[in-house]
């Protein structure tokens, strides 16, 4: 180079390469060795979240390994960036560094989890995972850290079931508890939903429904009789909806003698199906509720027996010779041999069951008979107004599905 003499600042750049020094040009010349080292770039390496194993290499080299966040110097080149945290999935990234502004680097780590779906019959089991409730809403495609949990599967009336099951990163499991019934002893009795409703477990078995042809204040409509068989039992209010029970739910009390645990009265069929709909949604479909067949409640009336009572009438009925022309409160006179109170008398008890005028061609299977277009529903049981002759197991009348009456209540039957 010519240059004029005086100081001069040198600098040469070869690809990423440089060297820089000032120098004193004499008028003699001057020769000057340059050795050119590589140019660095600043780096800054930063992860979500922080605390990554960060180890870099330029082709098969290590470079460094550190934690993030982490700032250094590297010379151009193509990088490979590998990132690692326990409970995260690893993570690589390629980035060539050209320099000469300062490069970002900057990941996102995706915590291992897998997918747990979780079926039960029955449908409306509770279900634990390591102590914890798991509601219905999250039991399909649960995320979850891999890892072991403990899920543990209850229903009243069925036997506790548990399951250890091993989750690994991006596993879809599916658990499935098929419970198996509890063998329930008559009479068992279990406290259930917002309302605080007790129910009674009926056992299965069969019995002769109706009223023999000698049967004293024997009705036509009570016959012929005939053998219903549950295969299957079922859980029946251990008494009638109070009133206390229809104002949680419906907000009002249309009870023409008011006291909360007394039955509710003055509800028509109708009235009782919107009852059942609002406790149904409220339950959130952990249960299901009804109205007893015609044959349910007469099994669970009789409670073994064959005679036209469950005991002497007095003890176990509010009846014309009795009540005082008034309801009572419900479980005050002696329940029958399962547990079931006020069965006879009080007030009557709406049935699913259409009227028919007799059995010939009833269900034998406890089901409630539908079929037809009458818009009469049966009840059963008795009330307080009705002589002894009504107060009987086998009794059974009718009325139009809306009509309302001050003798008239329900029952529920539970149906898981």
């Amino acid at each position: 180079l010519t240059l004029s003499t005086g100081r001069h600042n040198l600098r040469l750049l070869k690809d990423y390469f440089s060297w820089e020094q000032t120098i004193e040009l004499p008028k003699k010349g001057l020769t000057v060795k340059a050795v050119l080292s590589a140019l660095k770039v600043p780096i800054k390496i930063s992860s979500i979240p922080s605390g990554a194993k960060v180890s870099c290499k330029l082709g098969s080299k290590a470079v460094f390994e550190n934690a993030t966040p982490y700032s250094t110097k590297l010379v151009p080149g193509k990088y490979g960036f590998s990132f690692a945290k326990p409970g995260f999935r690893p993570m690589s990234k390629s980035k060539t560094i050209a320099g000469p502004k300062e490069e970002n680097i900057s990941v996102t780590l995706v915590e291992k989890s897998g997918l747990l779906t979780v079926t039960t019959k029955p449908n409306s089991a509770e279900v634990k995972i390591n102590g914890w409730a798991l509601p219905m809403s999250k039991r399909k495609r649960l995320k979850r850290k891999p890892g072991s949990y403990k899920l543990i599967a209850t229903s009243p009336g069925y036997m506790t079931s548990s399951k250890t099951v091993t989750l690994a990163d991006k596993e879809n499991k599916s658990v499935h508890f098929e419970l198996k019934r509890k063998v329930l002893k008559a009479g068992t009795l279990i406290s259930d939903n917002y309302l605080a409703m007790k129910f009674v477990w009926i056992p299965p078995g069969r019995f002769q429904m109706g009223s023999a042809t000698t049967e004293q204040s024997r009705e036509q409509d009570e016959g012929p009789q005939h053998k219903v068989t549950f295969r299957k039992g079922f859980w029946i209010g251990q008494c009638e909806v109070t009133q206390a029970q229809w104002r949680g739910a419906m907000g009002n009390n249309p009870s023409t003698e008011e006291g909360y645990l007394r039955p509710v009265e003055n509800v028509s069929w109708d009235d009782c199906q919107k009852f059942i709909n609002r406790l149904n949604l409220a339950d959130g479909g952990k249960h299901r509720y009804r109205l007893p067949s015609e044959a349910e409640w007469e099994y669970a009336c009789r409670a073994g027996t064959q005679s036209p009572r469950y005991g002497e009438t007095r003890s176990i009925a509010w009846f014309a010779s009795n009540s005082v022309d008034v309801t009572h409160s419900v479980a005050t006179k002696r329940a029958n041999a399962w547990g079931v109170h006020d069965m006879l008398g009080n007030v009557w008890e709406w049935c699913q069951d259409r009227w028919h005028s007799g059995y010939e061609g009833a269900p034998s299977d406890g089901s409630a008979w539908t079929s037809g277009v009458s818009q009469t529903r049966v009840i059963r049981g008795g009330s307080w107004g009705d002589q002894e002759s009504a107060i009987r197991a086998a009794n059974r009348s009718g009325f139009a599905s809306s009509r309302r009456n001050c003798s008239l209540g329900f029952r529920l039957v539970r149906m898981y």
